[in-house]
């Protein structure tokens, strides 16, 4: 048997709920209301790129690379446009600057070719990149993580130096 809830109580039970939310509000770090997720796409065109191996030593040379180099850092900067992904509403041009480590520190990727053989690496690195708008606004990040390629082509390209 159901039990028909008579609409005025209804309206009096949102009403209590909208009011707690009222009072609650000013407690939350964010408006209640106004949260909205919004997913965006950065276009970068990268320019001018540093690298270096290192340390450097007899046995790895700053720009060559060498047996004995434990990394390789790269700092790079380019223009970028940020859109939002549904609407394609600009949402602001920006500059960007990175500043990345590879450890030369490789491991299989996992990934295997038509003979069972293994093919591709992965290497840990560090990152840190830094957005400036043209209102002023900057997004700022670290990351750390592996970066891996499977392909056979990929052993060859990102061997040990």
């Amino acid at each position: 048997m159901s039990k028909i809830v008579p609409l005025a109580r209804c309206g009096a039970m949102l009403a209590m709920v909208v009011a707690f939310t009222m009072l609650a509000a000013p407690f939350n770090a964010a408006p209640v209301f106004a949260q909205q997720t919004v997913h965006a796409e950065t276009t970068v065109n990268f320019g001018t790129a540093n690298t270096a191996f290192g340390p450097v030593s007899g046995t790895c040379d700053a720009t060559n690379g060498g047996a004995g180099c434990k990394f390789l850092s790269f700092n790079t900067n380019g223009t970028c446009e940020t859109r939002e992904e549904i609407h394609h509403a600009n949402l602001g041009k920006c500059t960007i600057n990175t500043s990345t480590t590879i450890l030369l520190s490789f491991s299989p990727s996992g990934a295997h070719d038509q003979s069972g053989n293994p093919t591709g690496v992965c290497v840990p690195f560090f990152e840190s990149f830094m957005r400036s708008y043209e209102d002023g606004s900057v997004f700022e990040a670290n990351g750390q993580g592996t970066a891996c390629c499977a392909e056979d082509s990929c052993s060859g390209g990102l061997a040990h130096p």
